[in-house]
């Protein structure tokens, strides 16, 4: 048996693949999750590609912004130093 390699998946991929099933069905994907993910007209397996690529867009999202902060981006003192509570409150 051959290994097989696939390409790790990418923001602009997966982004690529629901602007695909949303111009499909005529749906955005939060219309989709929110009011019609159990609606007759989408095909049951679009439907679960679709839950799927929406839940890995946002552990894509996720991960980069991990990163962004892990990498020691350029990092400076914050602008406003205010101690008051409604700033921390906010």
């Amino acid at each position: 048996m051959s290994l097989q390699r696939r390409c790790l998946p990418t923001i602009g991929a997966v982004s690529l693949q629901l602007g695909e099933l949303e111009h499909r069905y005529g749906l955005t994907s939060d219309v989709f999750v929110l009011h019609d993910f159990r609606s007759s007209h989408v095909d049951e397996d679009d439907g679960m590609e679709w839950l799927y690529l929406i839940e890995q867009l946002r552990v894509l999202r996720e991960a980069a912004v991990g990163d962004l902060y892990s990498t020691g981006a350029e990092s400076g003192p914050l602008e406003n130093q205010d101690s008051s509570p409604e700033q921390f409150a906010a």
